[in-house]
């Protein structure tokens, strides 16, 4: 897990940590999160989330992946609290251009492997 900040801009790239990890750290609110492990069913995710309040939220996961990633439950939670949720299953490469104190995404490729 790491906290990457660039002048006003912060990103939480939790790698595989859920909650049982995150749970207990004092975290700062953040731009964007990278979710946690593929986007699977995470119970604390609304804590995180309500703690980070991110504007945006990225899943790192492969299209027609077999474990059912990401999970159901972490789509409703992430689009109920998260202006704008990206899957690279879906939206292909994801990247954040930080420009002027604003963030813009850019999908490339319509669905990554």
């Amino acid at each position: 897990m790491a906290l990457a900040s660039v002048g006003g801009f912060d990103l939480l790239l939790t790698a595989d940590a859920e909650s049982d990890i995150t749970g207990p750290l004092e975290l700062p609110d953040v731009d964007a999160l990278k979710v946690a492990h593929h986007g699977s069913d995470d119970p604390g995710l609304p804590a995180l989330l309500a703690q980070t309040r991110p504007e945006v939220a990225a899943i790192e996961v492969g299209r027609h992946n077999t474990y059912g990633h990401p999970a159901p439950s972490t789509i409703a939670v992430l689009r109920a609290a998260v202006p704008e949720v990206v899957r690279t299953d879906r939206d292909g490469t994801v990247r954040l251009h930080v420009e002027g104190g604003g963030v813009r995404l850019e999908r490339s490729d319509g669905g990554g492997s």
